[in-house]
């Protein structure tokens, strides 16, 4: 499956669906410049980089999430190659609004 945004779907069934409870949880969503940014050693983040980070945390939060990747990779302006675009969202309300 590509990721989000990537290939235009023309049929609701090109799409694949998945419902997930997110309440007390941390929605993170980057961009592939943080997953190819470069580590301090020369070697890329990777999602699993991402994944090591976000355990190595003792308080995990939206914003000690993004902040924490972001000092990662931004330790040297020549060595960006690419945008780097991350936002965290913690749900903790997900109480349906009833439609009228």
């Amino acid at each position: 499956m590509p990721p989000i945004g990537i290939v235009k779907y023309f049929t609701e069934s090109m799409v694949k669906s998945n419902t997930m409870n997110l309440k007390d949880k941390t929605f993170v969503v980057y961009t592939d410049g943080v997953t190819e940014g470069y580590l301090k050693n020369g070697e890329e983040l990777g999602a699993e980089g991402v994944q090591k980070i976000i355990d190595g945390m003792s308080e995990v939060t939206p914003k000690t999430i993004v902040e924490s990747i972001e000092k990662e990779l931004n330790w040297g302006a020549e060595k960006l190659r690419d945008d780097i675009t991350c936002m965290a969202i913690n749900i903790s309300n997900t109480e349906l609004i009833k439609k009228k």
